[in-house]
């Protein structure tokens, strides 16, 4: 690979967004580097306030675009990003299936539908500072409005086995719509301490939780192996219990071999995702990342 600076011409103009990109590779180094110590609470708590600048410029810049009758497509999906960021946060105290449940409604088996904006959020303040309180009394927890999963009350408490959550009202009274969600929370609440629910998500009957033993199982090397790879020599692939096939192509390289990254297996139809973009092409079962 040339050693060179890249100088763009006079008339280059990138797109606006663009620039929030640095601080989304720093904050992802920054939660690998704190994943070392998840007991430097301080940390954890400057980390989400610098998330929480960051998804509310974002927002600003998507209200901006929608005022102006502009896409705001480019802007959500750096938001989205920035959501996957507070995602990690969570996911380094506590099991990920247990997760899964703050994704979904009790009431049916679609996702629950996600918060808001931060930005002009009333009661954000107050949800601030019990964070501040909480994690003061030193344990992590995390604010559910900056991350995709959290989807249930305003502060997630990382401690114990499942995920605990905090509901921070400016008023007294409730709305119809508070009272729902209310009824939601208890509901997940209740499933999550006793491991069982009547009737939950629409299904008659009794669920029940059970614990999966299974030692979680990591390609993170194979991933960043293949990308090495393809930054050598142009593109390559590997297989996950050969039902998956990932393939990595280093971008503007014209001696791709596309053939040979499909030749061995039959494949139904290619699932195409661009590690630059997140824009779903086709469906089938190979992963394709371009660099």
């Amino acid at each position: 690979m040339s050693s060179s600076t890249f100088s763009p011409s006079d008339n280059f103009n990138p797109p606006r967004e663009n620039r929030l990109y640095p601080e989304l590779f720093a904050l992802h180094k920054e939660i690998h580097d704190f994943s070392k110590n998840l007991n430097d609470l301080s940390r954890l708590l400057e980390i989400q306030k610098r998330i929480v600048t960051l998804i509310s410029e974002a927002e600003k810049e998507i209200q901006s675009a929608k005022q102006a009758k502009h896409d705001p497509k480019d802007w959500q999906y750096i938001r989205y990003n920035f959501l996957c960021i507070g995602d990690f946060l969570a996911f380094l105290y506590l099991d990920r299936f247990a997760f899964k449940h703050t994704y979904f409604d009790v009431e049916t088996y679609q996702p629950k539908q996600s918060g808001g904006f931060i930005s002009g959020k009333s009661g954000y303040e107050n949800e601030m500072r019990c964070l501040e309180a909480v994690i003061s009394l030193g344990v992590p927890a995390v604010l559910c409005d900056i991350t995709n999963v959290l989807r249930y009350g305003d502060i997630c408490v990382l401690a114990g086995n499942d995920p605990s959550f905090v509901e921070v009202k400016s008023s007294k009274t409730k709305d119809r719509r508070g009272r729902r969600q209310e009824k939601k929370l208890q509901t997940l609440c209740d499933f999550l301490i006793s491991d069982r629910a009547e009737n939950f998500r629409g299904r008659r009957g009794v669920t029940i939780r059970q614990e999966i033993s299974n030692t979680p199982i990591s390609y993170a090397n194979e991933m960043q192996e293949a990308v090495e790879e393809a930054m050598k020599v142009g593109s390559t692939s590997f297989e996950i219990d050969e039902c998956l096939k990932v393939v990595v192509i280093a971008g503007g390289n014209s001696n791709t071999d596309y053939i040979s990254l499909f030749e061995k297996k039959t494949y139904p139809g290619p699932y195409l995702f661009s590690l630059m973009t997140g824009k779903q092409i086709c469906r089938g079962n190979t992963i394709i990342h371009t660099l």
